[in-house]
């Protein structure tokens, strides 16, 4: 939670320090303590466009995953993955991959309070899908969109912005300015009706 935190702050040297803590725990504690730290690696590879690290990460969780098989970080893995096809351009393979995702999260919280159409229409806006994106918000309640987690809140945020819903960008920014800390990406991507700045 602290590396999150610090990443979603904008210190990013402390959050790497956090992680490289984690790191040193996974190698002390064995494979279930190595997941988070990949995790991080990879997701700030890709935010660093290092996709040949973030590949190699990948291939790291894969093997972690291959000994463990832990049920608790198959939807965070399926969603990291989807990430990256969205970051690298892949827009037909993500789309392709998005229905599939979804199926992962029936039954969860994260689907009852809509979460899972935020990152879809999120993801789907980032492929440049406009129409199936505003498909997918014109389903979900307002309340879904202040969901209680940032990151979530943010893909919203960043979904209403792309599909250019000018209510609903308003609202989902009074949401994320309810955090005590801001997102940090939300200060260099932006919340436009126009689409990321």
């Amino acid at each position: 939670r602290l590396a999150m935190a610090l990443y979603e702050s904008g210190d990013f040297s402390a959050a790497d320090q956090c992680v490289g803590e984690l790191e040193q725990l996974g190698r002390e504690l064995g494979p279930a303590w190595r997941v988070r730290p990949l995790f991080f690696r990879s997701m700030r590879a890709l935010i660093d466009g290092r996709f040949a690290d973030a590949d190699q990460f990948q291939r790291d969780l894969q093997a972690v995953f291959e000994v463990l098989d832990p049920a608790e970080f198959h939807s965070t893995w399926q969603m990291h993955q989807l990430f990256r096809l969205a970051v690298t351009g892949r827009d037909a393979e993500l789309l392709a991959a998005l229905e599939e995702a979804r199926a992962a999260m029936r039954g969860t919280p994260i689907e009852h309070q809509g979460g899972d159409r935020v990152l879809v229409s999120f993801l789907v806006a980032m492929a440049g899908d406009l129409p199936r994106a505003r498909e997918y918000l014109a389903a979900l309640p307002d309340r879904a969109l202040g969901y209680p987690d940032r990151g979530l809140t943010f893909c919203a945020a960043m979904a209403v912005g792309r599909c250019g819903d000018a209510r609903r960008a308003a609202l989902v920014e009074a949401v994320l300015a309810t955090f005590d800390q801001p997102f940090a990406s939300q200060g260099l991507i932006g919340i436009s009706v126009d689409g990321p700045i």
